[in-house]
């Protein structure tokens, strides 16, 4: 994720024009977590062409680490003097190299045994003990993508473990893995080999762009904007008041107790009405 945020600031700073510009000036290209990226760019057909360009590039980049021996699991970190307690975060057993994480982790061969039976026969015996052999014998049968596609979502279930303290579970990449797959077969041509699924091809997807931007309140008024945060127990809440002009008048912010996103999204709302009344904003006054 720390290639990717450097390679988005890259391209930011090599195309401005892609820049979503704010009123306050502030250029903000994204926001980056552990296993997601918030991206904010200008909602143009130019735009969104080079940002996917971008992506296709990024998507490749983790084969390319896988093959050359550069993603950080704890025993290329020690080749590089980063020595400390090791231990896969996916199985909590063995000590986390890079074949055991992606083949011998006992975690990997359950979402491996989940997806095989997926997949149509001439797909079985295909080998899974090894990257370089793994991708070659793939690759025979053109479906040297599908090794990489797994691995993808074992490393980012990886980075979730360690870096949010999820849960890692196999279901989840298993179903992550299937969807991707599922995607890439219907809308890049790519040859299908799940045995009972079919992509439905009479379905044609238009797609459109629109510019959703704020609009101001009516002369007179205030428009209070809210948004609440919910993570695993952990919430806060926020909002801001702006006039007319768009000019910002007062805004807030809190952490808070909830027991879910929505109740999060209300306390949010619950606040500004609250503020409202209370700094006599002329709310409830008719």
């Amino acid at each position: 994720m720390d290639y990717f945020s450097r390679s988005l600031n890259q391209l930011f700073s090599s195309t401005p024009h892609l820049a979503y510009q704010h009123k306050s000036n502030v250029c903000i290209s994204h926001l980056a977590y552990a296993d997601d990226v918030i991206i904010f760019f200008k909602a143009t057909k130019n735009a969104t062409k080079m940002l996917y360009k971008a992506l296709k590039h990024f998507s490749a980049h983790l084969s390319w680490r896988l093959w050359l021996f550069l993603l950080p699991t704890d025993d290329i970190l020690k080749m590089k003097g980063l020595r400390g307690p090791s231990v896969c975060l996916l199985c909590l057993v063995e000590e986390e190299t890079l074949d055991h994480l992606f083949f011998y982790c006992n975690f990997s061969k359950k979402v491996l045994n989940e997806l095989l039976p997926k997949f149509k026969n001439d797909t079985m015996n295909l080998s899974w003990f090894n990257f370089f052999n793994c991708w070659e014998e793939w690759n025979q049968i053109n479906l040297q993508v599908l090794p990489c596609i797994v691995a993808w979502f074992i490393w980012m279930c990886r980075n979730s473990v360690n870096y949010e303290g999820s849960t890692p579970l196999v279901k989840a990449v298993t179903t992550h893995c299937t969807s991707y797959q599922q995607k890439i077969i219907k809308y890049h041509r790519f040859t299908n080999i799940f045995r009972n699924w079919v992509p439905q091809v009479d379905i044609q997807c238009n797609f459109s762009f629109s510019l959703i931007e704020w609009a101001p309140p009516p002369t007179g008024w205030l428009k209070a904007n809210t948004d609440g945060s919910f993570l695993k127990g952990s919430a806060g809440c926020g909002g801001v008041f702006r006039n007319s002009l768009g000019h910002h008048v007062l805004h807030f912010s809190s952490p808070t107790w909830a027991l879910d996103a929505v109740e999060t999204e209300m306390i949010a709302i619950y606040w500004a009405l609250k503020i409202a009344v209370q700094c006599n904003m002329g709310i409830f006054n008719h």
